[in-house]
């Protein structure tokens, strides 16, 4: 694996690099054989979002997004770049390890439902989704409840 830059090799802190595309597939495939999640931006329900990475190809090719106010939508650049937009929201959560908080939420939050269906005879929820997109431990309640 080659990285050409456009600086001293010795000078990290600002240089750019371009990693050839070959080497890139080579660096996905070779860490998800590995047993690792590979994260990075792929095309989602007409958005740039951040997922598992399976392949080159599931990186954004070609992608760009388009930023006003209250509106955001993504459109093709007409050239093959694999990062041709800007960042957009992005929960880092969703990827972090767990912390013992985390671990500890996850484990009691099944013994909490069970205590509010025993007192209020209901689960208590409403249908919104929040509680399972927000949920920094992954819990799903209609799995739990």
């Amino acid at each position: 694996m080659e990285a050409r830059t456009n600086r001293d090799s010795t000078q990290t802190l600002g240089a750019k690099f371009v990693i050839e595309r070959d080497v890139l597939q080579s660096v996905i495939g070779g860490l998800a054989n590995r047993g690792y999640r590979v994260i990075g931006p792929t095309v989602r329900d007409g958005a740039i979002v951040y997922d598992t990475l399976a392949q080159l190809d599931d990186l954004p090719v070609g992608w760009t997004d388009r930023q006003d106010a209250g509106r955001c939508r993504i459109e093709r650049r007409g050239d093959p770049a694999l990062f041709g937009y800007a960042v957009g929201p992005f929960l880092e959560v969703l990827f972090a390890p767990p912390n013992r908080a985390a671990l500890r939420a996850r484990r009691e939050a099944p013994a909490k439902l069970a205590d509010w269906i025993d007192q209020f005879g209901t689960s208590g929820c409403v249908g919104c989704g929040r509680c399972i997109a927000w949920c920094p431990v992954g819990i799903d309640i209609t799995e739990e409840s």
